[in-house]
């Protein structure tokens, strides 16, 4: 197979970490199953690679980056030291003009818990208190089933849970998914995943997202994964099942 881009990113991150601690480091393409092999030192490990945010497991990446891109170019006031989380609920609608219209005049002046439903898209602000001074704004989509105009019935099953739980779900979802694509895999096997925005719609810095990540890795099971890797750019953390 051929490495996307990405995942020869993901695969040169991994292997200048692990030359810091071995004396020989290598990579080879897999079988996707698995992405990569790499190989330390006289040991041999299959890495799958996936990239982690709320919508790419369904195949629903280009809808979920125009809502995003919506937002992150979105004028309206936020109020000092604060960020909004704008939740999305749809059954994979994409934005037109006059959603886009609709949306942008409810939210023109936010506050805490708004919540309404617009032409089959469920909107809903969640706000919490930040350092910096400037207020910033995010978004996150959650795909359903149909289209639905009751924003209390959405509220209840999706958007009134906790962020930590919600992140939570999201994780493991992503990690069942990829244990069932490489269960023939031959062991050793690891999982790496390329957070790039992701934890950042749920925290406020670096730190932030490493304990949101410990918080979650130490309540999952790690099934045939020997390691689970977060790549942060151009840095990972490592999660051992061994000591999680």
């Amino acid at each position: 197979m051929t490495l996307s881009d990405k995942e020869q990113f993901d695969a040169e991150i991994i292997k200048n970490h692990f030359s810091q601690k071995y004396d020989t480091v290598q990579y080879c393409t897999g079988e996707d199953p698995p992405d990569i092999y790499l190989e330390y030192d006289s040991k041999k490990v299959a890495i799958e690679l996936t990239e982690l945010h709320p919508n790419l497991y369904k195949n629903r990446t280009t809808v979920y980056n125009s809502y995003k891109n919506f937002i992150k170019n979105i004028k309206i006031d936020i109020p000092d030291y604060t960020n909004y989380l704008v939740v999305f609920c749809h059954a994979n609608i994409k934005l037109n003009k006059k959603r886009k219209k609709d949306i942008e005049n409810f939210l023109k002046k936010p506050n805490t818990e708004m919540q309404k439903c617009i032409n089959g898209i469920s909107v809903k602000i969640n706000s919490k208190k930040i350092k910096q001074k400037i207020g910033t704004i995010d978004t996150i989509c959650f795909n359903i089933n149909h289209c639905s105009r009751d924003i209390n019935t959405v509220s209840k099953s999706l958007m009134d849970v906790n962020i930590e739980h919600v992140f939570m779900s999201i994780v493991n979802k992503a990690i069942e998914r990829k244990k069932e694509k490489c269960k023939d895999v031959v062991k050793p096997i690891w999982l790496a995943m390329h957070d790039s925005y992701f934890s950042r719609i749920f925290s406020q810095s670096k730190d932030e997202s490493i304990e949101l990540y410990k918080k979650t890795i130490n309540t999952i099971d790690f099934g045939i994964f020997e390691k689970i890797i977060i790549i942060f750019n151009k840095e990972i953390i490592v999660f051992d099942r061994k000591t999680t």
